[in-house]
């Protein structure tokens, strides 16, 4: 089990390090990604984009605030999220 947390509102490196640690990912896991307060303006494009590529439906369209979770199993592609 890994536990990272990345700091989006502080660092303005910090989608450089998203990217690189969605990259890194095994196949073999089960990934959750989330939010815990606000991601519609401070989450970078790049790591939006690779989350998109992965079969998220919302993290381009959420609101202010607005809670997120995703769960994605690379090998099988299963996604699950929910918003609010």
């Amino acid at each position: 089990t890994m536990n990272t947390t990345l700091d989006t509102y502080t660092g303005k490196t910090t989608d450089d390090q998203c990217v690189k640690y969605i990259q890194a990912l095994s196949e073999e896991d089960i990934n959750i990604f989330m939010v815990r307060d606000e991601a519609s303006w401070h989450l970078g494009e790049n790591t939006k984009k690779i989350l998109v590529g992965l079969g998220s439906k919302e993290i381009s369209m959420l609101r202010y605030r607005e809670p997120w979770i995703f769960v994605w199993y690379n090998k099988e592609g299963i996604v699950q999220e929910y918003t609010g």
